[in-house]
């Protein structure tokens, strides 16, 4: 795959994903994934106005899923090339991370203070960035658990 997966369509992603290719695969799916759902939460945030304080870390963070993806991309490309697996053990642990801050971002979202202007159909987005961010959680620590096991 040539260039950023955030030049191609949703539907190019989606085919590049389901291809019989090594690239793109767990930890980048899981890394857009997390970005879109962190990406909801900060909408929610824009309408509501509230916890505006958690915007700025959103978008760095939606900013770090975004390389993080390419990245995991390029790992992959080059271990299939060199076999050199330094790339395949870092970026997993860094998307972890990276799915960590969003998830605490997304609590925080629900804090009290937040809890009085994120009601209705907007909460329901809170809830549904939530378990896009920890469903990405998960897809990253099986990702994580499947490269310890493997001999490179």
């Amino acid at each position: 795959m040539e260039g950023s997966l955030w030049q191609n369509s949703l539907r190019e992603f989606q085919e590049s994903v389901s291809a019989a290719q090594p690239t793109p695969a767990g930890v980048a799916t899981a890394a857009v994934a997390a970005a879109l759902g962190l990406s909801l939460l900060l909408k929610v945030l824009r309408i509501t106005g509230a916890h505006a304080e958690l915007v700025e870390p959103a978008l760095r963070t939606i900013e770090d899923l975004g390389t993080i993806a390419d990245q995991d991309v390029a790992a992959v490309q080059h271990f299939m090339q060199t076999r050199d697996t330094q790339a395949m053990r870092e970026v997993p642990d860094l998307a972890a991370r990276a799915v960590e801050r969003a998830l605490a971002l997304c609590q925080q979202s629900t804090s009290d203070q937040g809890r009085s202007s994120i009601r209705g159909l907007v909460r329901a987005d809170v809830a549904a960035a939530t378990a896009l961010v920890r469903g990405a959680a998960e897809a990253i620590a099986a990702c994580i658990d499947a490269n310890r096991g493997l001999r490179f």
